[in-house]
């Protein structure tokens, strides 16, 4: 049985929720913005905001407004700025005291309630950020913006239906928000509801057609629901807007290779890495394009590059085995599969990989331990079950490599391998009747399911039974 590496699944960096940025007061020069391309994200209970020099000499120039203004009616101003640098710079602890303190200086400006619910949401302070932001609801009830942090707060916290709500109030004050549109279909998106998030996407592009994570996250979903072309055609619009935009870039590489355009996906990790060349997710591409090509040697250097930059990251790991498991190199495989354990212990696939390995080796004592392990960790997965029934049978352990494939067979009773694997085994004991139920079982199944060749060589084996037996 051979092996192909799995296609890396498309990244989701960008399809997630993200505000609307924070405004930042300069004193003596009015409104501007810190930092507004690119906006902060809300993903995973964190923000990666912009964190470069800009966002330093904001911070640097804010405190010495706060420390050189002492009027009153100057002193909110400098003191939310102060607090927004370190918002930007995600030092939400630090922004906390300053957005404090502007709130006793001017108790009803609402978008200093709304950023400190923020940053209390940052420190795992829930419940006290979401009163904060609807503080800012009961000051002024149609603030569209209290309503999108609020969204973006109830994603983070998984309660979606909360979110979904927030966010429709945000729209209906605002119609025109695209970011909302953006935050809204992310939620959905989460839920499965891909329709709904198609819609909501598409709706951002309609307000504002240069919004590159709209076209971005249509990408993804129309990649989630199989419609693989129609991705290619949304990245590449992304690209058109956002020349510089990786994410974009590697996505694109990624359906490339799944739809075995290896060139062309060869073609767009590479302008990936001009961009930025410490991207793993453009060497993993590459591994796996080469891979597809046929060069070997090319795929396994890129495929370590990957493994250099992203250390904790099974999959490269994993596919390296697979690439040497694949072409027979089990020695080569059991290196990488060992790391990966090292690094995911639990990840069941990593101990059937390494028994796979064994048994290619024909030590079949080794992998019998390492599927145990697995099945200790998962006594659900049919996958070790069979793997294992095949060592018993090796070992010509009949009674264990029966109960073994029927325990199997109770755990995916639609999978054919599993049936006529345990009619090879019958066979080979002279049990000729139950290897052909066994046989006839997974010849309904290979035909079901339209596998031809396999429907073949089973009936192939049926007829191979002696006559009269």
């Amino acid at each position: 049985m051979g092996y192909r590496i799995r296609l890396k699944p498309i990244p989701v960096r960008k399809n997630n929720i993200r505000t609307a940025g924070f405004v930042l007061f300069v004193f003596g020069m009015g409104i501007g913005t810190l930092a507004a391309e690119p906006e902060p994200i809300i993903s995973a209970g964190y923000i990666t905001p912009e964190k470069d020099k800009r966002a330093d000499e904001a911070l640097h120039q804010a405190l010495l407004d706060y420390q050189t203004n002492t009027a009153v009616t100057q002193k909110a101003v400098v003191s939310y700025n102060v607090a927004v640098a370190y918002l930007n710079l995600g030092r939400y602890e630090e922004a906390i005291p300053y957005f404090e303190q502007t709130i006793r200086l001017s108790p009803y400006d609402e978008k200093s309630y709304i950023s400190a619910g923020f940053a209390y949401h940052m420190v795992d302070e829930h419940d006290k950020g979401i009163g904060y932001i609807q503080k800012a609801l009961q000051i002024n009830p149609k603030n569209s913006s209290a309503y999108a942090q609020l969204g973006a707060v109830y994603f983070d916290l998984g309660r979606f239906d909360e979110s979904i709500q927030a966010y429709k109030k945000a729209l209906e004050l605002n119609p025109l928000d695209d970011v909302a549109y953006v935050n809204l279909g992310t939620v959905y998106s989460r839920m499965g509801k891909y329709e709904e998030t198609i819609d909501c996407y598409r709706k951002a592009i309609a307000v504002n057609p240069q919004d590159v994570r709209a076209y971005y996250n249509l990408g993804s979903a129309y990649y989630n629901t199989g419609h693989p072309d129609l991705s290619v055609e949304y990245y590449r619009k992304a690209i058109q807007i956002d020349p510089m935009d990786t994410d974009s870039y590697c996505s694109l590489g990624s359906v490339l290779n799944e739809l075995g355009k290896r060139e062309e996906a060869i073609e767009v990790f590479q302008k990936a890495l001009k961009i930025n060349l410490n991207l793993p997710a453009a060497y993993y591409g590459l591994g796996l394009a080469y891979d597809g090509l046929g060069n070997i040697e090319i795929a396994i250097n890129f495929l370590k590059q990957a493994i250099g930059l992203t250390p904790y990251d099974v999959r490269p790991y994993r596919d390296l085995g697979l690439l040497f498991e694949r072409t027979g190199q089990y020695e080569e495989a059991l290196v990488y599969y060992k790391q990966a354990i090292e690094h995911f212990p639990k990840d069941v696939e990593n101990y059937r990989r390494m028994g796979i390995c064994y048994q290619g080796l024909k030590q079949y004592e080794k992998a019998i331990d390492y599927y145990e392990k697995g099945i200790e960790l998962n006594p659900q997965y049919p996958e070790l079950y069979l793997e294992l029934a095949g060592c018993y049978a090796a070992l010509d352990r009949f009674n264990d490599g029966v109960q073994t494939y029927r325990k199997a067979i109770e755990l995916n009773p639609e999978e054919g391998v599993i049936y006529y694997n345990l009619g090879v085994l019958y066979f080979n004991h002279e049990k000729y009747v139950e290897a052909r139920a066994q046989w006839y079982k997974a010849l309904e199944l290979y035909k079901k399911k339209g596998q031809v060749p396999s429907a073949e060589s089973t009936q192939g084996m049926i007829d191979s039974i002696p006559e009269g037996k």
